[in-house]
């Protein structure tokens, strides 16, 4: 977040990170994703990798928003992996709940990313940029 608000200003950094994953309610929606899975690992008796992921960030907001959609297609991938095995278990719980999940990385976060690098290779990163304003 530091590095968002020191490229560009205040105005700009509310209006397209929020909808990204640090508005609250995101926030909170991503943390109710997290669970979901978490608590059905468990109840499987598996044991889950709460690791974190290597994070790739950029220095201009048009690295960041690449970097963020490229790990919303890596996402997307793994759901469907996942997805793919639970079908072959007959794991239809299990599978709905990532099934809502991939329809929220699909529908809110891949595509509100798409939007916002069509704009900057439309107008220009500053021009983006001066329109957050």
């Amino acid at each position: 977040m530091r590095v968002i608000s020191t490229s560009c200003t205040r105005a700009c950094t509310k209006t397209w990170v929020t909808p990204s994953c640090t508005s609250a309610s995101t926030t909170k929606e991503e943390t109710q994703h997290a669970d979901a899975i978490l608590k059905r690992i468990l109840f499987l008796e598996g044991k889950p990798d709460m690791r974190p992921s290597v994070i790739t960030p950029g220095f201009t907001v048009q690295e960041m928003l690449e970097s963020d959609l490229k790990l919303e297609y890596e996402v997307r991938e793994n759901l469907a992996k996942a997805i793919a095995l639970c079908e072959r278990c007959a794991d239809y719980q299990t599978r709905e709940i990532l099934e809502l999940q991939l329809q929220d990385t699909e529908e809110d976060h891949a595509y509100w990313l798409e939007q916002q690098l069509r704009l900057i290779k439309m107008v220009g990163e500053k021009n983006y940029l001066q329109s957050q304003m």
